[in-house]
């Protein structure tokens, strides 16, 4: 899992100007100005969660199940390889990123 969490840490802060992977004592934490999305590793996963406020769940896009962030991270995305880390959801990481980092 280190390989592909070290994939889409890299792909979330070259994406997003600003943003800074803070390691908490149950998550990483992605900030900005406010913290936009957070990753909790699991053996088999990694649980990408990002605030979407009344977005609607599908089945990728699942209420977040994450360990330790701020209630308004809502939605999480599960991935098990780097390539799943596409178009579809850096769009997803900034709606996110918009919401939480409004001047």
């Amino acid at each position: 899992m280190r390989s592909i969490f070290d994939s889409i840490s890299e792909k979330i802060i070259s994406s997003f100007q600003g943003t800074q992977l803070i390691p908490k004592k149950t998550y990483l934490s992605f900030t900005a100005v406010r913290e936009f999305a957070a990753i909790n590793v699991k053996p088999k996963e990694i649980r990408l969660g990002l605030d979407l406020g009344d977005e609607a769940f599908t089945e990728e896009l699942q209420k977040s199940k994450l360990i330790g962030p701020m209630p308004r991270i809502s939605h999480m995305i599960i991935l098990s390889e780097s390539k799943q880390f596409d178009s579809k959801v850096k769009e997803l990481v900034q709606q996110s990123f918009n919401r939480t980092n409004k001047k």
